[in-house]
């Protein structure tokens, strides 16, 4: 069970607007279609699939990436150098979130860990052994955490296989928890791998306004909770498991994608889908709003190795930009580059041994706009 990858054999009709193929040729040649889209810098270092991709919502310069290998790297985008390797879970992470103040970061992954990192206790220059000074706290679970975010500066939400769970940050301790029943017939794998049909929480987003939390889970459904867990609606639409969601800033409008090749546009206000993004031959693993498009524009990338640009309004394909030599797996849309991060990779058996992270702006001027935006000095770090 890999959170990295969506389900491909699953014992579903295949969705509508696929053409049903997830075989990927060896010698597939690179073909890129995106006008006005450039790659302005590029971050090497992980050693194997990376999962997620963050900004700091105080230093647009801050780049959290979590991955396959372990671990978790910070990164000066307006460099294209790493600042930080933290090496504190044993398998896989699948979730990088910073706090909303930008001072603390939290990793969850496969072998059960939820770490808090505390980035004053990172200190630039200093030995790489130092920076596990920097778990201030460790939440150890049973089960994979597929996601975790802060809800406020005492509160951690997680995605525990099936279970959505509220921690205390300074005890560790759980405050609540809910099991998430099947609300579908999907049965993601199959009832061969998958024979108590159990429905993981692949993905979940917490909006701070509204309160409103919304989950993503493996038998296609997307639910939203309060913020006492109490579950309030099922929306349903997709096809296969769900694998991401956005909401839009003011957290009127949700964006989803799925396994079954598809990206959504959900109206909050009358919880009905309103827009459906279709034209990816492949699992869809992260959306988000485009920076500076006023949210009119949305980027999706996929397991068929390609990044595509949507208008809202009229669910067109405006652009497309591969598909490259491996698979996308994560967005970090970023105001300053008015652009994203994009990374991902595929098994080091498979093709497409390539984990870089892609900065993409429409302006190739962006990265010196973010040399000349970058903190003389980070103060949320140690001295």
């Amino acid at each position: 069970r890999t959170m990295g990858v969506s389900d491909t054999n699953a014992e579903s009709v295949e969705a509508e607007g696929t053409n049903g193929n997830d075989e990927e040729s060896e010698d597939e040649e690179v073909e890129v279609s995106a006008p006005g889209l450039v790659t302005v810098g590029e971050l090497k270092g992980h050693d194997s699939r990376v999962f997620k991709a963050a900004f700091s919502p105080i230093d647009d310069t801050l780049l959290a990436t979590c991955s396959e290998d372990a671990t978790c790297r910070l990164w000066d985008v307006s460099q294209c150098k790493q600042l930080f390797c933290l090496k504190g879970h044993d398998e896989a992470i699948y979730s990088v979130k910073f706090s909303p103040d930008g001072t603390h970061m939290l990793t969850a992954g496969s072998d059960g860990k939820i770490i808090i990192w505390d980035l004053s206790c990172l200190t630039p220059g200093a030995p790489p052994s130092l920076a596990m000074t920097a778990a201030v706290q460790t939440i150890s679970v049973e089960g994979d955490a597929y996601a975790a975010q802060f809800m406020d500066s005492k509160t951690v939400v997680s995605a525990i296989d099936d279970r959505i769970v509220l921690w205390d940050i300074e005890t560790a301790q759980e405050k609540a928890s809910k099991t998430i029943t099947a609300a579908s017939d999907y049965v993601f794998g199959g009832l061969s791998r998958n024979p108590n049909a159990t429905p993981w929480v692949f993905c979940l987003q917490h909006h701070d306004e509204s309160g409103r939390l919304a989950i993503g889970v493996s038998d296609a459904t997307i639910r939203l909770l309060d913020t006492n867990l109490n579950e309030q609606v099922i929306m349903r639409g997709h096809a296969r498991d769900v694998t991401c969601l956005t909401f839009r800033e003011d957290g009127g409008e949700l964006l989803s994608g799925s396994g079954d090749h598809m990206a959504g546009v959900w109206d909050l206000s009358t919880l009905q889908v309103r827009q459906v993004l279709k034209g990816h031959d492949a699992a869809v693993h992260d959306v988000c709003y485009w920076p500076g498009s006023e949210n009119q524009e949305v980027c999706s990338v996929s397991m068929d190795r390609s990044l595509k640009m949507w208008d809202v309004e009229s669910g067109e394909c405006l652009s497309t930009v591969g598909p490259d030599i491996t698979a996308k797996l994560c967005l970090a849309p970023n105001n300053t580059l008015a652009g994203v991060a994009v990374a991902g990779g595929e098994n080091k058996t498979h093709t497409g041994n390539d984990f870089r992270v892609s900065l993409l702006s429409k302006d190739s001027d962006s990265l010196q706009r973010l040399q000349a935006s970058a903190p003389s000095e980070r103060k949320y770090l140690g001295s």
